[in-house]
């Protein structure tokens, strides 16, 4: 049997595995149900998929990834029953969304009982796939490091969640939240050994485990809330080479003969929260939490590799290590606000986190040990102020204090070093409501670092936010939102050049749109502008120091329509476009345009037409260029 035909056999018993959970389902609920009362509803639709690709079907596969094939497309329904069994629950829901070989898959249940418990469970899966052409194979030189991208990916992520809330009485609730979160598959990734660049196999193979427990008691003034987590996280990381290599330069004597590089690690942490709400007085709101957590995390260590070194000498590594480290935390944070009268009000925050790390290991017999410490507190005030019944202003001041001791050595305990770091701002905040058509709001946060540590982090940064909302009588609505980020770093290392900052980063997203929704037609439509510049003073030495300045620019626009219109009973279309162009340092264009038809005929039999046309292009050079034609055709069934 061909590579293909052992593909789509392996994709059709997937299929047809889920029809037949699915379907299952449904017959089970069904057949519980012995009341002709009862309410069941639902639709489903199966078809097949055609795929054209043309150009660089690698780029397809990381932002669309739709194969050509027999596809379920959706399967759901809602039971609401009224006999003996709603007694026990109220309603069932199940919901499926192209489950069975799709890169995006979800399945969705939920059950619950009102006043009593509610159940829920979801799975997703998606399929991450990067394989950029960075140079095409004509242009590829290693003797002058002009090579191709040697990273890639193909993994799945799967995303399970389920959750049980639990009514214990009127006043008294316990909720159950377990999530897990996996990524398995393969990938590639580069190394430079011995002046040569070699391309490593590199799997992925990751999973997190969360559980929360949660017990929540309200009184007429005050609640409370106990809450247990616990996670558990591995990974285990490798890069291995399947077999000997003499690289791609062929201008020095690199090889390696074999490399294996395994750096396994797990965590463990158990966090424990308490959170109070108390209203003492109808002047008062305060709110109170604290947590512990303690994290430990264990790793190993191993490299071995043989070969040849540039010169053409013989080489061999053959390391090993292992870490222990542990973290304790805590936090503690306090909100009070207070009512002075009818227009205005005092709020105030208080917090502080203490996070103490220490950890020792070996590396090739050499003992290590490192600690971090860290305390934070801060503190915030202001006044919230009601000038009228439409306009709100807030505004007050916020301080931060960082204090850090960290140390590594080879010798136990090690030496600490302390640095400290403070941060110091304003917030403006103020809103507008001329009545329940219109919303204008906007916020002004800034702030200063004093000493921030290091050179990557700010040492001082500016956010604004401006939104405005609209809703119409005619069932028109308006919505539109600026937001401005400037943030800088001035904190300049000795012999450092130039009297500007070390690095800055601006921001800025304008957006607005759109909505009309009446019974037979829905639709919405939006324009985005997110314009980005980071600039870098790089000094260099090479002989002496030279300025060597890094900018990347972006100016990204995007336009977005969706429309739905039910012409009668029988017939419904829908369309959605997307166009996005970016100029400046990577200068792409991508648009995206799909469109469906679908009828009801007698009976509630469905039939489903759609079409998706994605066209990708790169300005500058056109390496990973593409347009893919997509073709769906579905039958179903509604009831």
């Amino acid at each position: 049997m061909s590579g293909a035909s052992m593909t789509f056999f392996k994709r059709g018993s997937s299929l047809l595995a889920s029809v037949a959970v699915a379907l299952g389902c449904v017959t089970s609920v069904v057949s519980a149900s012995s009341d002709d009362d009862d309410e069941l509803t639902g639709r489903f639709r199966v078809g097949y998929r055609g795929v054209s690709v043309g150009g660089e079907e690698g780029k397809y596969q990381q932002h669309v990834n739709l194969d050509q094939g027999p596809r379920i497309f959706e399967i759901r329904f809602d039971y609401v029953p009224v006999g003996a069994l709603s007694d026990k629950v109220d309603r069932i829901s199940f919901d499926i969304d192209h489950f069975g070989g799709d890169p995006f898959e979800t399945l969705r249940f939920d059950m619950a009982k009102f006043g009593k418990y509610r159940f829920g469970y979801e799975r997703s899966k998606s399929t991450y796939f990067y394989q950029d052409i960075i140079l095409p194979a004509g242009l590829v030189d290693p003797s002058l490091d002009a090579e191709g991208d040697f990273t890639s990916f193909n993994f799945d992520r799967v995303r399970d969640h389920a959750s049980l809330d639990l009514t214990l009485a009127p006043r008294a609730s316990l909720n159950f939240d377990f999530s897990r979160y996996t990524r398995h598959g393969d990938g590639t990734t580069q190394l430079d050994i011995q002046r040569e660049v070699f391309e490593l196999e590199r799997p992925v193979d990751e999973k997190n485990n969360e559980f929360d427990i949660a017990f929540q008691y309200k009184w007429d003034k005050a609640s409370l809330v106990l809450q247990e987590h616990v996670r558990d996280y591995e990974n285990a990381y490798e890069i291995f080479l399947p077999g000997g290599t003499l690289g791609t330069n062929t201008d020095n004597a690199s090889e390696l003969s074999f490399f294996f590089l395994d750096q396994p690690y797990a965590l463990e942490s158990f966090q424990h929260t308490v959170r109070a709400n108390l209203t003492p007085t109808p002047q008062w709101l305060i709110r109170l939490s604290g947590s512990v957590e303690n994290l430990n995390l264990d790793g190993e260590a191993s490299e071995r590799s043989a070969g040849v070194t540039f010169a053409g000498a013989p080489f061999t590594t053959d390391v090993e290590g292992l870490r222990d480290i542990g973290r304790d935390t805590i936090w503690v944070d306090a909100d009070v606000s207070y009512l002075l009268n009818e227009r205005a009000s005092l709020v105030g925050g208080l917090w502080r986190r203490d996070a103490n790390q220490s950890g020792d290991g070996t590396w090739d017999d050499t003992p290590l040990f490192n600690l971090w410490d860290t305390t934070t507190t801060g503190l915030e005030g202001g006044v919230q102020y009601a000038l009228s019944t439409d306009i709100v202003v807030t505004g007050g001041l916020r301080y931060e204090s960082r204090s850090v001791d960290h140390g590594q050595s080879e010798d136990e305990p090690p030496s600490v070093e302390t640095r400290k770091t403070t941060h110091a701002g304003f917030f403006l905040a103020g809103q507008w409501s001329p009545g329940r058509v219109l919303d204008f709001n906007g916020e002004l946060e800034t702030g200063s670092y004093d000493d921030p540590f290091t050179l990557a982090a700010p040492t001082s940064r500016l956010r604004l936010r401006l939104r405005a909302k609209a809703k119409l009588q005619n069932g028109v609505r308006l919505d539109a939102s600026y937001t401005g980020r400037r943030i800088e770093n001035d904190n300049r290392p000795p012999g450092q050049l130039s009297t500007t900052p070390n690095w800055e980063s601006d921001r800025d997203s304008l957006s607005a749109r759109i909505g009309y929704r009446k019974k037979e037609l829905d639709f919405s439509g939006g324009y985005s502008l997110i314009r980005v510049n980071h600039a870098v003073d790089q000094t260099v030495s090479a002989g002496a120091p030279a300025l060597f300045p890094i900018l990347f620019e972006s100016d990204a626009n995007f336009i977005d329509a969706r429309l739905r219109y039910r012409f009668d009973p029988q017939w419904r279309v829908g369309a959605d476009a997307r166009w996005y162009d970016n100029a400046g340092s990577f200068a792409i264009r991508r648009n995206d345009v799909r469109a469906y038809v679908e009828l009801t005929v007698t009976g509630g039999y469905l039939l489903n037409l759609g079409y998706r046309y994605v066209d990708y292009e790169e300005k500058t050079f056109g390496f990973n260029d593409y347009d893919a034609n997509i073709v769906e055709a579905s039958i179903g069934y509604a009831w």
